[in-house]
C-alpha cells in the first residue's frame, strides 16, 4: 500500500495538483470541489472559450506589432525600378579559405 502512494503524499499528507488541472477543472478538482459531470463539462467548455479568445487577442496584437515594424523598417527604404541596359554597381564578398572545415582534432 505504501508504494501506490506518491512521496508528494506521504509527506504533505495530500495528493499533488498540478497548476493545469486548476486551471482546465480536471475531474480530480471537480469530484473534489463535488461538481457535478454537466457541470464540469461546462466549466471546462468556458474555460476553453475563453482560451480561444486569448489567443485571437494575442493574435491580433502580434499583427499589429508586425504591422508597425514593417512600417518603421518601410520608411528607410528607397523604391528603385531598373530597366533592361541599366548599370548596376554589384558587390562581390570574398570568399573566406581560411575557415576550417571539421574540428580542432582534425589535420592542418
Amino acid at each position: 500500500m505504501a508504494t501506490q502512494e506518491t512521496p508528494f503524499s506521504l509527506v504533505y499528507g495530500v495528493e499533488a495538483v498540478l497548476l493545469l488541472e486548476k486551471q482546465i477543472a480536471s475531474l480530480q478538482i471537480a469530484v473534489q470541489e463535488g461538481l457535478t459531470t454537466e457541470s464540469n463539462a461546462q466549466l471546462c467548455l468556458a474555460k476553453l472559450e475563453s482560451f480561444d479568445e486569448k489567443r485571437l487577442e494575442a493574435q491580433q496584437k502580434l499583427q499589429c506589432y508586425q504591422a508597425r515594424l514593417a512600417t518603421s523598417f518601410n520608411k528607410k527604404v528607397r523604391p528603385r525600378s531598373f530597366q533592361v541596359g541599366d548599370l548596376v554597381l554589384e558587390v562581390r564578398r570574398p570568399i573566406i579559405l581560411n575557415k576550417r572545415i571539421g574540428g580542432k582534432l582534425t589535420s592542418k
